[in-house]
């Protein structure tokens, strides 16, 4: 998990930003959660290695960042793991989630990469219910 980063960071930063490191060919899967009525992040990422050497270099590159490409309060990235590990767990946890339904923008919907370059993301295997929306 990406944590810290600026709330403007969307999931196309991040996946720019990891290219820009030299990681993200070594990335399968990236989800950035965000609030679906303002399309602004929570300020953390979901970022899933091909391995576990990955993990510790994406550690060593990113924990401590905060040369974010948007202004950013100081806001600096810590590197920690995620509970669910791995491209099948992922893929299993969000194919079949709201933030997959046709109704959500693109950008707000988690990837699976290949090589750094974007596959298709498996179908669900039911009805994917529309997200609920906030209404503060």
């Amino acid at each position: 998990v990406l944590q810290g980063m600026p709330y403007a960071y969307n999931r196309d930063m991040v996946l720019e930003l990891l290219d820009q490191v030299s990681l993200l060919k070594f990335v399968d899967f990236v989800y950035v959660p965000s609030k679906f009525e303002t399309e602004t992040s929570f300020g953390y990422a979901f970022v899933n290695f091909v391995g576990p050497a990955h993990v510790a270099s994406c550690r060593q590159r990113l924990h401590g960042f905060s040369g974010w490409a948007v202004p950013s309060n100081g806001k600096v990235c810590e590197v920690s793991l995620a509970e669910v590990h791995g491209l099948a767990h992922n893929i299993e946890r969000y194919r079949n989630s709201p933030v997959m339904h046709p109704t959500v923008p693109d950008g707000l919907k988690p990837v699976i990469l290949s090589e750094g370059r974007r596959v298709r993301f498996p179908p669900p295997t039911k009805a994917v219910k529309a997200p609920r929306v906030r209404k503060d």
